[in-house]
């Protein structure tokens, strides 16, 4: 039994089109990453630069204005940060997985239906 070329052609298109759509998909998510990642080692050397010296008086920006800091609430909150950040980054490292892991998906698809199997 022969199958439609026309049809054929038409589910390639769609899965070109999801294949197009996952390569962007999987871009943006290596560009958020490494946003977090930096933001993470910002964090990370903040933090240490700050435990290096307890005793020192620290002014934080809000707008124009300084205002001091305590330092253990300062601390607390960027530890909080970076737990945020940390989680962020493997939410996003498990969608970076799942995007590598479709992509893979849909090429080896498109390859049997065009009957160009590597196996």
């Amino acid at each position: 039994m022969s199958v439609n070329p026309d049809a054929i052609n038409k589910i390639l298109y769609e899965m070109d089109q999801q294949l197009q759509k996952t390569q962007a998909d999987l871009q943006m998510t290596n560009i958020q990453l490494q946003r977090k990642q930096t933001s993470s080692k910002i964090a990370e050397l903040t933090l240490k630069e700050i435990n290096s010296d307890p005793a020192a008086n620290l002014w934080e920006g809000v707008g124009k204005a300084f205002f001091y800091t305590d330092h253990s609430d300062f601390v607390g909150r960027l530890e909080d940060d970076q737990k945020t950040l940390d989680d962020q980054m493997k939410s996003l490292a498990t969608k970076k997985t799942y995007l590598e892991t479709t992509m893979k998906n849909t090429i080896q698809h498109m390859q049997q239906m065009m009957g160009q199997d590597d196996k």
